[in-house]
């Protein structure tokens, strides 16, 4: 794993878009417009909720996007013996140039995907990857 280190004092990002779901499991999204975030899962009627992050909990999720590796991870992860599943997309962007991950996955996650949907989970405060009320949130990686 590559060292990461990035500009702590710029804590939001120009881009940030998180989804995954699936037919089964309902669909779950983060992006972050007009200077906050915007938390949607249809399992819980659909609505949006805005969530703005303390700078310590988005100290927290630069650190675990760092642990994770998540800057150097491939743009596409894909299982095509599966027809059907989760599929997820990732973009996020801190607008310094060195910081930017844009990849999509069907049925397949790189190494350390679950930790990357907790520490959203962590971010937004809401569940996110799973059905709520369910438990942490799950995928086999």
């Amino acid at each position: 794993m590559r060292e990461v280190t990035h500009n702590r004092t710029t804590m939001t990002p120009t881009r940030f878009i998180v989804t995954i779901g699936g037919f089964s499991d309902g669909h779950c999204e983060v992006r972050w417009r007009r200077g906050k975030l915007w938390y949607r899962h249809d399992r819980v009627d659909g609505t949006q909720v805005s969530v703005i992050p303390s700078a310590a909990g988005w100290e927290r999720f630069w650190s675990a996007m760092d642990h994770v590796g998540v800057w150097g991870w491939d743009a596409s992860y894909d299982d095509l013996e599966t027809c059907d599943g989760t599929q997820w997309e990732i973009e996020i962007d801190l607008g310094d140039g060195s910081h930017h991950v844009r990849c999509t996955g069907s049925n397949r996650y790189p190494e350390l995907f679950q930790q990357f949907l907790e520490a959203v989970e962590a971010l937004v405060g809401q569940p996110f990857g799973r059905e709520p009320d369910s438990g942490p949130p799950g995928c086999e990686a």
